[in-house]
């Protein structure tokens, strides 16, 4: 018979679940709706030009979508449209915009500019902005509507470099959930008639693909370097999916070699736990988004495939068990959990005992280096002494 609980017990017990159950909800309720209010994805600024508003000048923002991204074919879709122009008069000059998505550009990084010119102005503008206005609504709106401009980037490996390495960051769908992938864009503005620069503001978002998000933290006149990455909720849901599945498979690692090697008493039901957690981690990893086609990435070396080995091992060692002997049998031992708390205890005890030994050893050897380095006491002894002693 259980014995009786305390009511301090079951008080402490009751505050701790109910504080659990209330804190973790909203603290996740929290971020998700900070995340979902970023449009599923960060959004990142882009001055193509210094803008200082005391001089009059007029900011136009633009507005770059990421809607689709080929990995396989290294190819990614940017929708571009003007978002607000600060120019609000009815006789606003236009400003042509150009994008340039360097699509003749090489991948590596020595040949990076040798598309187009980023301020050539003899190409087509890929749209304009003449202003625009506050409605009877309150919204603002464009005084020429335009659709958004949609254009084909090629995306390149991105690599991080060190002294002495030839790169030390992984790159491609082989690294995922942590690949890395560049591309190069240029967008300028130019008014139309006076042809002098006129200041943008390019923004990214990435709400239009789930998981991915665009940025650009390299800036360099009017050219950019667009880095797109998997989303940090993408990579943590990744990683705990990975780690669980480790922990899963340790536990059940560890009950086959209790039952099986040990030969401890175990219930009939816990062997088909490894057989069926083989297939469950099939299906955990098909879940993961964006996840590549087929095997081989460097989630499936260092997750799946290691365990995938123990679980198979466990289920045949299991299920050998299950068929030549009685795992359930009442003969066998049990290993109940006083004996695991008795053992740990034990272990705890023998690593005090055994590193409270190496202390007073390493003290007993630094007392007697100090010893050994005091100088020595010289005693002076008489010579009138030594010669009566040499007499007698």
């Amino acid at each position: 018979m259980a014995g009786h609980r305390s009511p301090s017990r079951v008080c402490f017990c009751f505050v701790t679940t109910l504080s659990f159950i209330v804190v973790f909800p909203a603290l996740w309720i929290s971020q998700a709706l900070r995340i979902s209010a970023a449009n599923g994805g960060p959004a990142s600024t882009y001055n193509c030009v210094p803008f200082d508003p005391q001089l009059g000048q007029r900011l136009i923002y633009v507005d770059a979508m990421l809607t689709s991204v080929d990995f396989p074919g290294m190819t990614m879709a940017v929708e571009w449209s003007v978002a607000m122009d600060q120019c609000r008069s009815n006789n606003c000059t236009t400003v042509n915009i150009f994008v340039d998505t360097m699509t003749n550009s090489s991948s590596s990084d020595s040949n990076h500019g040798s598309g187009t010119s980023n301020n050539n102005t003899s190409m087509n503008p890929t749209f304009a902005s003449n202003g625009g206005y506050f409605g009877n609504n309150g919204l603002y709106q464009l005084r020429t509507k335009q659709s958004p401009v949609r254009t084909e980037i090629h995306v390149f490996t991105s690599y991080s470099y060190a002294p002495g390495l030839k790169y030390y960051s992984c790159s491609g769908l082989f690294c995922y959930p942590f690949d890395r992938y560049r591309a190069y864009a240029s967008f300028f503005g130019r008014e139309a008639l006076t042809n002098k620069p006129a200041p943008l503001s390019v923004t990214t978002k990435s709400g239009s693909v789930v998981g991915l998000e665009m940025t650009i933290p390299c800036l360099c006149d009017d050219e950019a370097t667009v880095i797109v990455q998997r989303t940090t909720i993408v990579v943590a849901y990744c990683l705990i999916v990975t780690v669980t599945f480790w922990l899963i498979t340790l536990i059940i690692t560890l009950l086959t070699i209790i039952t099986v090697v040990f030969r401890f008493r175990q219930r009939n039901e816990i062997v088909v736990v490894p057989i069926g957690t083989v297939f469950a981690g099939i299906q955990l990893r098909s879940s993961m988004p964006g996840v590549p086609e087929g095997f081989g990435c460097i989630l499936d070396i260092f997750g799946l495939l290691p365990c995938l080995v123990l679980l198979s091992i466990s289920a045949i060692g299991m299920i050998g068990m299950y068929v030549f002997v009685d795992p359930d049998d009442p003969s066998r031992r049990a290993l109940t959990w006083s004996e695991l708390e008795n053992t740990l205890h034990h272990c705890v005890q023998y690593v005090w005992i055994t590193a409270m030994e190496w202390v007073q050893r390493v003290w007993f050897r630094i007392t007697i280096a100090r010893q050994l380095r005091r100088a020595p006491y010289n005693f002076e002894i008489p010579g009138v002494n030594i010669a009566r002693e040499t007499r007698g």
